[in-house]
């Protein structure tokens, strides 16, 4: 499918490109901001050590339909990883208390869709094995709901001591 093909172009230094431009995009609009998002950036660090620890190889030929791999291991999924804190990020950072409610809540459900596609496509596209997904929103969602609990970088995002 083209919708997961498109997703899973963004990986690598696009996607290190991408999440630069985010992180700047949502520092330009809300600097304060700005320790959350390194903090959450910081996935990828864990993602990295991560998957050098465990090394797993991605799903066979043999096994499954595989459609592309990239050659690097399998869990957890970068990719999800990335998606899931990035998008949590951006509206946080650009639609709440900017954009009326239900703009807001349609923009979480947009994000909810691309998230869930990220997901699907992952696994249909042959690069990784389902586990590898929920490894990967493990990371992104544990490591940004971590951050998310440190009152001290999160509260200038939620507008909480207002």
């Amino acid at each position: 499918m083209q919708v997961f093909a498109s997703l899973d172009w963004i990986e690598g230094s696009r996607q290190q490109i991408l999440g630069i431009a985010g992180i700047a995009l949502m520092a330009a609009v809300n600097w304060r901001a700005l320790p959350l998002l390194v903090v959450t950036a910081l996935s990828g660090a864990i993602y990295s050590l991560t998957a050098m620890v465990i090394d797993r190889p991605r799903p066979p030929e043999g096994l499954v339909h595989v459609i592309r791999h990239t050659g690097s291991s399998s869990y957890p999924s970068g990719h999800v990883a990335f998606f899931s804190w990035f998008f949590i990020l951006l509206i946080l950072c650009l639609a709440v208390g900017r954009l009326p409610k239900p703009m807001v809540a349609a923009a979480w459900v947009a994000a909810a869709f691309v998230l869930l596609a990220v997901c699907l496509g992952r696994i249909y596209m042959g690069e990784h094995w389902p586990s590898d997904i929920l490894g990967g929103l493990a990371l992104g969602l544990g490591w940004t709901s971590l951050a998310l609990s440190v009152r001290l970088i999160s509260d200038p995002v939620l507008g909480r001591g207002k």
